[in-house]
C-alpha cells in the first residue's frame, strides 16, 4: 500500500482549481518546476496518470478526478482535527477522567467541579469513585486523567515513578460517638477513654488499617461488633449506640445529626490527601483540572470544621 503524501495531494487539488501548473505554483507560492516535479511524483507513487498537461494548461483524468474527490474528504477531516486541537488547546472542548475515593464527595470534589465548571464550562468531567490504590494505578495506566488520593504515615502509598502527587490537605481523624455517648458533652477525647466501648469498623482496608493502629497506639485493641464498607451503614450503626468509630473530618459537611464528632486529644491520625496525575503526558484540560483541585484544597471551604464542634 502506497502511502500518499498529503502535500502533493494539496498541489494536485489546487491544480485542479486553477487549471494550470502555473496558476497553482502562483497560488501556493512555488515554482512551476517545483509544482511539476511534486506531481511527477504522485503520478509516481499512484501509479497512474493524474493529469492532461496541454499548451492550454492541465486538467484532471478521470484517476485525477477520484483522487482529488477523496482527498477533499481528507483535508476536511485534517482541518476538524485542527479545530478541536485548537479547542482543547483553548480549553474549549475535551473531558477529564477523574476518580476520587468515596468521602472525597462530600466536599471536596462537589467544590472542586463547582470551580472547574465556571470556569471551564465546556469541558466535561467524568467522575469515577475508587480508592487510592486502585485510581493511582488507573492513573499510571491513563486510563484516569487526574485522582484525588490519601494516604497515612504509617501506611504511605508505594512510589511509582510514572505518576506524581500533589498534597492537597492533611484530614485530621475525629471520634464519632452516638449523642448520648457519656463523653459527647467534651469538647475533645482522648482514644484511650474509648478503650472499653465497643467500634463499629469499615471494612475499606485502608480506614480498617487507621483504626487499628491508632487504637494499637493508644495500647488497646477495639473490640468490633460491626464491621461494614458502607459508609451510610457505619454512622447509622453508630447512632444506634452500637460503637463508636473513627471517621474522617472530610465527612463532617453530611455527617448524621444523631452523632457527634469530636478530635482526639495528643497525636492524632491524619490522612495525606494528595492530587495524583500522570508525569509528562497531560492535556491542557487535565492540567486545568488539576491545578483547579489543587487550589480548592488549599482553601478552607469548612473541610474539617475541627473548630467548630457540633453537638
Amino acid at each position: 500500500m502506497v502511502m500518499l503524501d498529503t502535500r502533493r495531494l494539496e498541489i494536485l487539488a489546487e491544480v485542479a482549481r486553477t487549471g494550470s501548473l502555473s496558476a497553482a505554483a502562483d497560488a501556493l507560492h512555488l515554482t512551476q518546476p517545483a509544482v511539476s516535479k511534486q506531481m511527477a511524483l504522485l503520478e509516481r507513487e499512484t501509479g497512474l496518470v493524474l493529469l492532461h498537461r496541454t499548451s492550454r494548461g492541465a486538467r484532471l483524468t478521470e484517476a485525477g478526478r477520484v483522487l482529488v474527490d477523496h482527498a477533499q474528504a481528507v483535508f476536511d477531516r485534517l482541518a476538524a482535527a485542527e479545530s478541536a486541537l485548537h479547542d482543547l488547546a483553548g480549553l474549549r472542548a475535551g473531558v477529564v477522567r477523574l476518580g476520587a475515593f468515596p468521602s472525597a464527595f462530600a466536599t471536596l470534589v462537589p467544590q472542586g467541579l463547582r470551580a472547574f465548571r465556571r470556569r471551564w464550562p465546556a469541558i466535561n468531567v467524568d467522575v469515577h469513585s475508587i480508592d487510592p490504590l486502585p485510581a493511582s494505578t488507573l492513573v499510571g495506566r491513563g486510563e484516569l486523567d487526574i485522582a484525588i488520593t490519601y494516604d497515612h504515615a504509617f501506611a504511605p502509598l508505594p512510589d511509582d515513578p510514572r505518576l506524581e502527587r500533589r498534597p492537597l490537605r492533611d484530614d485530621p481523624i475525629l471520634a464519632a460517638l452516638p449523642r448520648d455517648h457519656p463523653l459527647a458533652g467534651r469538647p475533645s477525647i482522648r482514644l484511650s477513654d474509648l478503650r472499653h466501648d465497643s467500634w463499629v469498623l469499615s471494612a475499606t482496608e485502608a480506614m480498617a488499617r487507621l483504626v487499628q493502629h491508632a487504637c494499637q497506639q493508644a495500647g488497646f485493641s477495639p473490640h468490633i461488633a460491626a464491621e461494614t464498607a458502607d459508609p451510610v451503614a457505619i454512622e447509622g450503626l453508630v447512632a444506634a449506640e452500637v460503637g463508636v468509630t473513627l471517621l474522617p473530618a472530610l465527612t463532617r459537611a453530611t455527617s448524621r445529626p444523631d452523632i457527634v464528632l469530636r478530635p482526639l486529644d495528643g497525636p492524632s491520625p491524619v490522612r495525606r490527601i494528595h492530587l495524583t496525575a500522570a508525569r509528562g503526558r497531560r492535556s491542557p484540560g487535565t492540567d486545568a483540572a488539576a491545578e483547579t483541585f489543587v487550589e480548592v484544597g488549599a482553601g478552607e471551604d469548612g473541610w474539617s470544621g475541627v473548630d467548630r464542634p457540633r453537638a
